[in-house]
């Protein structure tokens, strides 16, 4: 029997964030530069495919549990942060709207890429794990994780990746990154 996590949006988002995933959790396959590109093409998919997602009421209190932890999250966290280099720190403004309050101030790339990648792999890891959850629960999640949290994330990220591959042309620098190899090339040091 078909469900809400069948529909055209469902799968759309699903594949847009299994690649995200994919591509994080392989990072060390790509020199930096590269990597950097990727993600700037596949960030914005997933983002597409999260706003399509159909709002629905969850069925139960049990939606939206977590399966990273802080350790899983950290390990990430510090990998991108050193994979990244000079490229990781940025500056933007928490609420573009606000009059009063709108210094500049201090961002991780590496912490927003981090915090992406464990919201979406946790609503992935749900349906996986879940195989008797309910529809609506999974979809409320996945929908609810992107709305209060990573969406703001990949905002930043998005402009911050811009300006660096666009603007700054890093993928052009690759001294701009920490000098590590990819996985399988010879290291030079």
């Amino acid at each position: 029997m078909a469900t809400i996590l069948d529909s055209p949006e469902a799968r759309v988002y699903r594949e847009a964030a299994a690649a995200f995933c994919a591509l994080v959790e392989n990072r060390d396959s790509h020199p930096a530069p590269e990597w950097l590109k990727a993600v700037h093409l596949l960030l914005p998919r997933v983002y597409a495919a999260a706003l399509a997602l159909p709002r629905v009421e969850p069925d139960t209190g049990s939606a939206g549990e977590h399966t990273l932890t802080h350790d899983d999250w950290q390990v990430v966290y510090k990998d991108l942060t050193e994979r990244l280099g000079r490229w990781d720190s940025y500056f933007d403004v928490s609420d573009p709207y606000d009059q009063v309050s709108h210094e500049p101030v201090r961002i991780s790339l590496a912490d927003d890429l981090a915090d992406i990648y464990r919201d979406v792999k946790n609503g992935l890891l749900a349906e996986q794990s879940l195989a008797g959850a309910r529809p609506n629960d999974l979809l409320w999640t996945w929908r609810f994780e992107f709305e209060s949290h990573w969406a703001a994330h990949a905002g930043g990220a998005l402009r911050a990746l811009q300006t660096a591959l666009l603007v700054h042309y890093a993928e052009y620098m690759p001294e701009s990154f920490r000098n590590r190899p990819a996985a399988g090339e010879p290291d030079a040091g």
